[in-house]
Order: C-alpha cells, then sequence, then structure tokens
C-alpha cells in the first residue's frame, strides 16, 4: 500500500508541493534548532570554564584557610605566653592605692568651695 501512496504522490503534483513544503519547513525548523544547540553548547562550555575557574578559586581559597588553621594551631602549641607578663611586675611593688573617700565627705568638700570665684 506504501508503494502505491508513493506512486499516487509522484503522479499528483499537489502531494508533491506539499512534501517539498514539508521538507523545507523541516530543514528550516532543523536548521534553527542545531544553530540553538550550538548556541547552548557554547554557554555550557563558557559556564564551565567559569566553573573551573571559580572552582579553582574556591579550591584556593580552602587551601588558604586550612593552612592559616595548620599555622594558628602550631602557633597556639608552640608559643606558650611568658608565666608573667613584664609589665605586671612595676606594678606589683608599687604601693597601694589609697581608698577613696566615702560619698559623704566629697558632698561636704563639694559643699564648701565657693564656685563663683572660680568664674
Amino acid at each position: 500500500m506504501g508503494l502505491q501512496f508513493q506512486q499516487l504522490g509522484l503522479q499528483n503534483p499537489q502531494v508533491m508541493d506539499h512534501q517539498v513544503q514539508f521538507y523545507q519547513q523541516y530543514s528550516a525548523h532543523q536548521a534553527e534548532y542545531q544553530s540553538r544547540l550550538t548556541v547552548v553548547d557554547e554557554r555550557l562550555d563558557r559556564m564551565e570554564a567559569q566553573m573551573g575557574v571559580t572552582g579553582a578559586l574556591i579550591e584556593q581559597e580552602r587551601d588558604r584557610g586550612r593552612r592559616l588553621m595548620e599555622y594558628s594551631e602550631h602557633l597556639l602549641q608552640t608559643c606558650h605566653p611568658p608565666e608573667e607578663p613584664h609589665w605586671t611586675t612595676q606594678w606589683d611593688h608599687s604601693p597601694p592605692r589609697p581608698p577613696s573617700p566615702p560619698p559623704e565627705v566629697v558632698d561636704d568638700l563639694m559643699d564648701q568651695i565657693d564656685f563663683t570665684k572660680l568664674e
């Protein structure tokens, strides 16, 4: 039956025109689809390249952070603070500060000051 249809199609110009038109549209759609695929492939390639660069930068930062952590742990283990900081020794031998007067004494002293003479 397919053979008879082909034979009829070859003899009928309307069917041939329809087939040619369909093939032309199909070819145009196929070319457009292929160009879109090419654009998408190029975009994907660029994105993969960017992700590769970004991934490399992320990995560099991770390595840097890892090295900094290792270094700080090394410093914590190897560097011990002195038993007594040098700046406390000079204060340790100074005389103690006298105690502050009670608030009532301070108030009495403030009342005795004549602030008008200070102006």
